[in-house]
């Protein structure tokens, strides 16, 4: 029901909310690690309107992939790759307050979830196996999220890519009136035999050459302008670069 649900963030809240009703503990939160760095992605109860900080402690399980757990007096428990949580997350001498653990998918750390207070160090073997179970859905969900931010990066980028071709397409319609019309002006005063219209009109052209091969590249990104392939040596292709 959870990883039905349409949104990645709506299907990660609800397996927050199932781990910590089972577990009894006081908050479930669940975080994404990606290129970007670590972020709060779904937690129950839900999270407030400001964002929080990551806890120091969820940085190092998602840099180490390892399990780790913080006692009430602030002391932490770090453990291995290969350790089990339960392993270090279980009250002994003292009374552990938050559990941290990584959430893996094909042999990556997609994230972290961290379950706190409550009896959370008190979790019986049934109550661990079912944490465990639990976590392998929050990471599923957790790379969903990811993917689906990558995905809307990716769309981001196509749509700026998409409105600076418009761009440059309408820029360069726009100078080409002005251009002809200076063009012609300093044509006119050459006809008069005014020398200053050749200091108009190099560099008119200079401009009018920008103005063409701006409006090559727009119709090169639109696809829009035929291409021939053709075979070409070496020295023309050189020669053709450096002048």
């Amino acid at each position: 029901e959870a990883m039905a649900a349409p949104r990645a963030e709506d299907a990660l809240a609800a397996v927050a909310a199932v781990i910590r009703s089972s577990t009894g503990a006081d908050a479930c939160s669940v975080y994404v690690a990606d290129e970007h760095g670590v972020r709060l992605a779904a937690s129950s109860p839900a999270p407030g309107p400001l964002p929080a900080a990551v806890p120091p402690l969820v940085d190092w399980v998602a840099r180490e992939g390892a399990a780790a757990a913080e006692t009430v007096e602030g002391t932490a428990r770090l453990g291995q790759p290969a350790v089990p949580l339960r392993e270090i997350g279980r009250d002994t001498d003292t009374e552990v307050q938050t559990i941290q653990l990584p959430l893996r998918v094909r042999d990556e750390t997609v994230g972290v979830l961290r379950v706190e207070g409550g009896r959370v160090g008190k979790l019986d073997e049934s109550q661990w196996r079912f944490l465990d179970a639990l976590a392998f859905y929050a990471a599923l969900g957790a790379d969903r999220v990811r993917v689906a931010g990558d995905l809307a990066h990716v769309e981001a980028l196509r749509e700026a890519d998409r409105l600076k071709d418009a761009l440059l397409a309408s820029v360069s319609h726009d100078l080409r009136t002005p251009l002809t019309t200076i063009k012609a002006l300093a044509h006119e005063l050459g006809m008069l035999g005014d020398e200053r219209s050749q200091i108009i009109e190099a560099p008119a052209d200079r401009l009018n050459r920008g103005v063409a091969d701006l409006l090559d590249l727009s119709r090169l990104s639109a696809r829009a302008m035929p291409i021939t392939v053709a075979l070409t040596t070496v020295a023309d292709l050189i020669g053709a670069a450096l002048q």
